[in-house]
């Protein structure tokens, strides 16, 4: 829930600052320091001990089985969220099919906003219109790119940081909800493979592949062409 809620006020925070300053250093360091500022609540009588007594119970109800399971679900979502947008030398590709049409748009977002000084936001494809789409998340990629991160691994953290909340809270609330350790670790599971059962076919293909089923995930069946280096020049910092 911290993550979630945390990329959100630093996104908003950097918005109305970069209003103001510009997405540049000053705004970035604005909304660090605000995001930073609660934890001066550290500092008071009250508040420190429950903040200690959380981790403490936090790290009790630590096991092996959650150890594995989330390890699991990062390498997973990681090598999937790798194919959804990586650099060659000939451009910008996309392994994923469902990319063609959003990831365009998203680079066009983040470039407007990271080379286009893009404040206050107008769609860039429509030269004057204002926004009919949610920027937050792009608006929150550029100025990791302001930070130094390439656009890529910009989009691979927001991805993997929101895939692995929402696997997070899908296993707490399963719990909180039915008391039972195994429903907990299966309904993320059917959440992540589009609420059904189908993955099954995943390990009969596994079972085909002379390398396993990492080596299935790792590979990348078909290349699509998002960005050509022709058309599209962009700074991977």
């Amino acid at each position: 829930m911290g993550a979630c809620i945390g990329l959100a006020l630093l996104a908003t925070v950097g918005f109305l600052s970069a209003l103001g300053l510009g997405l540049g250093p000053g705004c970035i360091f604005l909304s660090a320091t605000v995001l930073l500022l609660p934890m001066l609540l550290l500092y008071h009588g009250t508040y420190r001990p429950l903040v200690l007594d959380c981790i403490r119970a936090s790290k009790k109800s630590i096991s092996f089985s959650y150890l594995f399971f989330y390890f699991a679900m990062a390498i997973l979502l990681g090598l999937v969220f790798s194919h959804a947008a990586y650099e060659r030398s000939a451009g910008i590709f996309t392994g994923l099919a469902n990319n063609l049409g959003d990831l365009p748009l998203h680079l066009q977002v983040i470039a407007s906003f990271d080379l286009g000084r893009n404040l206050p936001p107008e769609d860039p494809t429509y030269a004057g219109v204002r926004f009919a789409y949610p920027f937050f998340v792009d608006f929150l990629a550029a100025m990791l790119v302001r930070t130094g991160a390439s656009v890529i691994g910009a989009i691979w953290i927001e991805n993997m940081t929101l895939a692995l909340s929402l696997v997070g809270l899908m296993h707490y609330w399963t719990l909180l909800l039915t008391r039972s350790r195994l429903a907990g670790l299966i309904a993320p599971v059917l959440v992540v493979f589009s609420g059904g059962l189908g993955w099954w076919l995943l390990f009969q293909d596994a079972g085909n592949s002379a390398d396993g089923v990492f080596s299935l995930l790792g590979s990348l069946p078909r290349d699509y062409t998002i960005m050509p280096n022709s058309i599209f020049r962009w700074e991977m910092r």
